[in-house]
């Protein structure tokens, strides 16, 4: 029972050297694997009876008004105190974005396009893409 004990301290002890020491393929200068999420945002306060902002690239749109953004949503949307914050999941961000403004009846109060213009990180890792807010007016 002690060799067992011994050598399966010994066999935790190897995985974490070898984990943790270097790579002797990799030259040190490697990326971490960190997947970003770009997002945009969209202040809709100017209209004060907005209850839902919908972002649509194409076909592709965010949730419908009053569906629950799920995980599966290739574009997802939040709201806090006017501005809507939308989050492109596995996809590029949009170049062009259709913009549809909804009262909490779900009556149409203003749609619009909109040219995005993004700022993509130059860092050697990369990051995530920016771009300045959409601010809607009636």
């Amino acid at each position: 029972m002690r060799r067992f004990v011994a050598v399966l301290g010994l066999a935790a002890a190897g995985m974490l050297v070898t984990s943790c020491g270097a790579d002797p393929m990799i030259d040190g200068d490697v990326c971490p694997a960190i997947g970003y999420i770009t997002v945009l945002e969209v202040d809709a306060g100017a209209i004060p009876a907005a209850a839902w902002v919908q972002l649509c690239d194409g076909a592709v749109c965010s949730p419908d008004p009053g569906k629950a953004t799920g995980t599966a949503e290739q574009i997802g949307a939040v709201e806090r105190n006017g501005v809507w914050t939308f989050s492109f999941h596995g996809r590029a961000p949009v170049e062009t974005a259709n913009i549809r403004v909804t009262d909490d009846r779900g009556a149409l109060l203003d749609e619009s396009e909109h040219d995005i213009d993004w700022i993509h990180s130059t860092a050697r890792c990369g990051g995530p893409s920016t771009a300045d807010p959409v601010v809607l007016t009636p």
